[in-house]
């Protein structure tokens, strides 16, 4: 319970990339500390082997997610660097594999330019966009969309004076000491190399939320029995001074989350207006249009099409790739346009994003970019808003977005 508690706010109705990154996630931490013997013999390698498939399907998810197999192989390698050489190897085996198996596939379907582009050119474009600042601004605001970080930050605390104290490197048997230490530091750099600070990224974090948060249960447990914390970091006390300072602390974990909950609880009870928005929307078009329209959802609310049961026109049912600065470029600008006019949408649904220009021709006067980083549309966008212009009227509202409609 204390390690989803800190994910209410983030999950906001699943669905997202770094979801479907848990399990595989959870599986290799599973394997890590599955058995107990792992200096010599067959465990090394299908356990080794099956890390290294799950961290490559990880991978192939999106790149940096991989912070679990970061923080397995640094304990493995400095547990015992001889036996870590060799689970490297084994890794690497079972990576090229992966890899290799699904570069292949895309090959032989004449698409391997397409999944490199959209994998790694993309997201390197992506990220480069942003300054340090905001990669510094994401990390912290992390701290406050995951609920309960007192709570986190706290147990890790905790985690890092035991293994200090009494695990002072991680151990040849396997255990989550010295992986939940290593892991969350690792997941909070990893999580702002995009300066994005999009709830659903934080959910990579839960793995080591969840062991963080599990350690403290364990050590509180164990705090307050009666052979006393020696047994978990070293040095004795009275029973009433632990079952006191066990008291105080706690207390103080659990100020400090409910404090943390506030802005969630004020973020929840907001939720629904924007939920109903968005099924409004997606009854309205599916009302208007036939399963064989298209329409084209101008921003980034890629849900509609799946709530409407509509596709986009273009390739780019999102549009931040056209604005993205090192990856923008008249071609892709021609490209959409070329799409767009091939197959006219029958809706258009403006949804204000900050980042693209309003479709209303005079809100688009004078209209400036509301946040730095990206860049402005290519030049060989402008015959889209001709056609927009001469063939889509303004029909209605919903809240501030605009919809208009094929004349």
């Amino acid at each position: 319970m204390l390690s989803i508690i800190p994910v209410f706010g983030v999950y906001a109705g699943g669905n997202f990339v770094e979801q479907w990154a848990l399990p595989l996630q959870f599986g290799a931490l599973y394997l890590f500390v599955s058995g107990s013997e792992w200096t010599t013999g067959k465990p090394i390698l299908w356990r080794t082997i099956l890390i290294g498939c799950l961290g490559a399907s990880a991978f192939l998810l999106r790149p940096n997610l991989i912070g679990v197999w970061i923080a397995i192989w640094t304990c493995w390698m400095v547990a015992d660097w001889r036996s870590g050489l060799l689970r490297t190897f084994y890794l690497f085996l079972a990576v090229s594999a992966i890899l290799g198996a699904v570069s292949l596939y895309f090959a032989s379907h004449q698409a391997f330019s397409q999944i490199w582009d959209a994998a790694f050119a993309y997201n390197i474009a992506y990220s480069s966009a942003s300054g340090h600042w905001k990669r510094i601004r994401a990390i912290l605001r992390g701290m406050g969309v995951v609920q309960a970080w007192p709570l986190v930050a706290g147990s890790w605390v905790l985690a890092l004076y035991t293994g200090a104290f009494k695990h002072r490197k991680p151990d040849a048997s396997p255990n989550l000491l010295w992986p939940a230490v290593l892991l969350l530091p690792i997941e909070m750099a990893l999580t702002g190399v995009s300066g994005r600070d999009y709830p659903h990224y934080y959910l990579a974090w839960l793995p080591a939320v969840a062991m963080l948060t599990g350690y403290f249960a364990w050590w509180l447990m164990h705090f307050t029995q009666q052979e006393g914390i020696e047994a978990v970091a070293g040095y004795g006390r009275s029973s009433h001074f632990r079952a006191a300072s066990a008291r105080i602390f706690l207390f103080t974990l659990t100020a400090g989350t409910a404090l943390a909950l506030l802005p969630a609880w004020q973020a929840a009870a907001d939720r629904p207006k924007t939920k109903s928005r968005t099924f409004e929307v997606a009854e309205f078009v599916k009302s208007e249009t036939s399963t064989e329209d298209t329409i084209l959802v101008w921003g980034a609310e890629g849900y509609i099409y799946y709530l409407s049961g509509r596709r986009s026109p273009t390739r780019f049912f999102y549009q931040y790739p056209l604005v993205t600065a090192r990856y923008t470029n008249d071609s892709l600008g021609r490209e959409f346009v070329a799409a767009f006019r091939q197959h006219l949408p029958r809706i258009i649904i403006d949804t204000k994003n900050p980042l693209l220009p309003p479709l209303s021709t005079t809100e688009r006067t004078g209209w400036q970019q509301g946040e730095s980083g990206y860049s402005t549309l290519p030049s060989s966008m402008e015959p889209f808003f001709s056609l927009l212009d001469q063939n889509y009227i303004h029909v209605r509202d919903f809240s501030d977005w605009a919809v208009y409609m094929l004349r």
